[in-house]
């Protein structure tokens, strides 16, 4: 397992209605992507790893909220 710091990596956030979506893109090749998908409700939300060209979500759930 290879640990990627803050700066090993860009993030692409993204608002819609009903999420926000940050969108990684680590400037290590050793370290995947990853998208944290938070509900704007405040019901949580999931992470999704990518798979080749597809993101693919984890089983579990997440307490993904965002903190005020």
């Amino acid at each position: 397992m290879i640990e990627c710091l803050q700066d090993d990596l860009n993030a692409l956030v993204t608002k819609s209605d009903l999420t926000i979506t940050i969108e990684t893109e680590p400037r290590m090749a050793e370290c995947d992507p990853i998208r944290f998908v938070i509900k704007n409700d405040g019901s949580g939300g999931y992470r999704e790893n990518r798979r080749g060209f597809e993101w693919v979500r984890e089983s579990v759930d997440r307490d993904l909220t965002i903190r005020k």
